[in-house]
């Protein structure tokens, strides 16, 4: 599977773009009040077995907006690690798959990537977490990689403190959305690590198969 043109294809003009987001009156994020905050949210839902695979799955086909796609891996190199997790979101709801729990994960996770296939995927830097999702079969479709709107969106901008520009999430969404990453929670799915599903968390019902599909998924 060739990842780099199907990530590439949603950027394809980049001196187009770059023309039409100087001559667009909408205001730059900066000077855009920030969306408040969710303060409470849907406890993620874990899985590490093909039942719930299939529940997340039934959970997609009754989504019409866009799905954030992530993958924590063993390393950097998809010719040499693993994916540990998958995360997938539907709005506010989150996903947490252990790969690690499945004897014969390409057969297992061919439902979650069924799902997905008409979805529009999201998120940062993608060409990675695709790259390492190649060796399960998945396809995506159309793709839509946060990191290359922010380079896209700020080609020739230079920055006030160093000149450079930075591009990693947590300066994206700084800069774009107003709101800094809580990294609190945050803890290792390397090797020997056990994944979040397994904190004694009780596991809740993904709830995006019970919402509209007018829904967008944009909150």
């Amino acid at each position: 599977m060739h990842v780099a043109p199907a990530v590439a294809s949603e950027v394809s003009d980049v001196g187009s773009v770059a023309a039409r987001a100087a001559d667009d009156p909408t205001p730059r994020p900066e000077n855009v009040e920030p969306a408040p905050v969710v303060s409470e949210r849907p406890a993620p839902f874990p899985t590490a077995d093909a039942a719930g695979v299939r529940e997340i799955a039934d959970a997609l086909q009754g989504w019409a907006g866009p799905v954030a796609v992530d993958t924590e891996t063993t390393g950097l190199d998809p010719a040499r690690d693993r994916v540990r997790l998958i995360q997938v979101a539907a709005g506010q709801d989150v996903a947490l798959i252990d790969v690690f729990a499945f004897a014969d994960p390409v057969a297992d996770l061919r439902p979650l990537f069924a799902a997905l296939a008409d979805k529009e995927q999201v998120g940062h830097n993608l060409q990675f977490d695709l790259r390492f999702l190649a060796p399960f079969e998945f396809v995506p479709g159309k793709v839509f990689d946060t990191i290359l709107a922010s380079r896209v969106r700020h080609a020739g901008d230079r920055a006030e403190s160093n000149g450079r520009f930075r591009h990693g999430l947590g300066d994206a969404a700084a800069r774009e959305l107003g709101r800094s990453l809580d990294k609190s929670e945050q803890t290792p799915t390397g090797p020997g690590r056990s994944p979040p599903h397994n904190s004694g968390t009780p596991r809740p019902t993904p709830r995006c198969c019970y919402r509209s599909q007018a829904r967008s998924g944009k909150s």
